[in-house]
């Protein structure tokens, strides 16, 4: 007989577990502060493998702490065997969670409450289901919501703000959300 996993979400910083939930509310992740240089902040059901979809969903995921001068945050929702920022934002990553937010629940979603951490932010989601509610970082490398029956939607409001290395200058980018936007958005800023 095989042993049964027992799913919990996991909030993972550096390769350090920060705290656990047990899915389908609001996960709260406190980041040791300052954050500074290149740091990794990893959310997943600890049962998704690459042979084991996720079958848990959170409704919002609160960031608190803050960022040093040039520190770079990456968030990634991906599956328990994903343990580093993926290379290429065209490349499929597997999937963390079942939904990130619930249907009609604009405060659901990611929250990054310092907004110097937000900046410093660049996020990877992946999810087999659907996300909505209100995502605000740095920047966007990549949002999934993928799954075989193609039923998936992403209907999030998505704000980017961090500098733009070209300008030097804030550059709030906005994704309103569509009537239901399927699939995958893969970003390279």
């Amino acid at each position: 007989m095989s042993a049964q996993c027992t799913p919990v979400i996991v909030a993972e910083y550096n390769g350090t577990v920060l705290t656990t939930q047990s899915g389908g509310g609001f996960l709260t992740v406190n980041l040791p502060t300052p954050v500074s240089g290149n740091a990794l902040l990893r959310v997943f059901d600890s049962c998704s493998t690459t042979v084991a979809a996720p079958t848990l969903s959170l409704r919002k995921t609160i960031i608190t702490g803050v960022a040093n001068s040039g520190a770079t945050l990456q968030v990634l929702v991906a599956n328990s065997s994903v343990s580093a920022f993926p290379a290429l934002p065209l490349t499929d990553i597997p999937a963390g969670l079942v939904h990130l937010g619930e249907p009609g629940m604009a405060t659901d979603g990611i929250e990054i409450t310092d907004p110097t951490l937000r900046a410093a932010t660049i996020l990877a989601i992946s999810v087999n289901g659907n996300i909505h509610g209100t995502i605000e970082c740095g920047r966007v490398f990549r949002i999934q919501a993928l799954n075989e029956a193609g039923d998936n939607l992403i209907t999030a409001n998505i704000t980017a703000h961090a500098p733009d290395a070209t300008a030097g200058v804030t550059d709030h980018q906005s994704v309103p959300p569509p009537a239901a936007l399927r699939g995958r958005c893969a970003f390279a800023r």
